[in-house]
């Protein structure tokens, strides 16, 4: 990305830690996450989060992920846990927090908390499917680690969503979403 990034004289682009970013104290007005936030140390990183946001900063963390949902096809949750089983998720970062975060503890690490959980439903052919899913920490894990080839996970896929994706026809599936908007508690 960095690479891609184009120059302009107010942006200081930069690799770094979301737990270490080379910023100075309180010069941010906004900092987003985009489904990453599970995998930092969420304490280490609300730390630095603070200590870069001005006083009326914003933390905007945003997910959408994939509910494992066709609707019309409740069969469909066969496939879902067979893949889980066959990929498994990887474990994420588990702070201080858990996997679970709310008003608590982010009221702990100094900030307002507002969140709103949605459904988006996207629409898939059989090959966008596949190339999704290819995409996906579980099957990342699978072939980095050489248990299967990217063509051995697609060819994979490809058979066990033919039932639910026959060639040439397009089905909806079910995505979550998830924002939290953060603000820091005056000290």
């Amino acid at each position: 990305m960095l690479a891609h990034a184009a120059p302009h004289a107010r942006v200081l682009y930069a690799q770094a830690r979301a737990e270490a970013l080379p910023l100075p104290d309180h010069t941010l007005d906004v900092l987003t996450v985009a489904q990453g936030f599970h995998w930092f140390d969420q304490k280490a990183f609300l730390t630095e989060a603070r200590r870069t946001l001005g006083p009326t900063g914003v933390l905007f963390l945003y997910d959408l992920f994939f509910l494992g949902q066709m609707p019309g096809r409740e069969d469909f949750a066969a496939f879902v846990q067979a893949y889980g089983l066959r990929y498994p998720a990887p474990p994420r970062h588990r702070s201080a927090y858990g996997y679970g975060f709310g008003v608590a503890e982010a009221r702990q690490a100094g900030f307002s908390f507002c969140e709103e959980r949605f459904t988006h439903p996207l629409t898939f052919t059989r090959p966008a499917l596949v190339a999704y899913l290819l995409t996906h920490s579980n099957t990342i894990v699978a072939t980095e680690g050489g248990r299967e080839t990217p063509e051995e996970v697609a060819a994979w896929l490809d058979l066990e969503l033919r039932p639910f994706l026959p060639d040439g026809e397009e089905r909806t599936l079910l995505f979550g979403g998830l924002q939290m908007v953060l603000r820091p508690l005056a000290l």
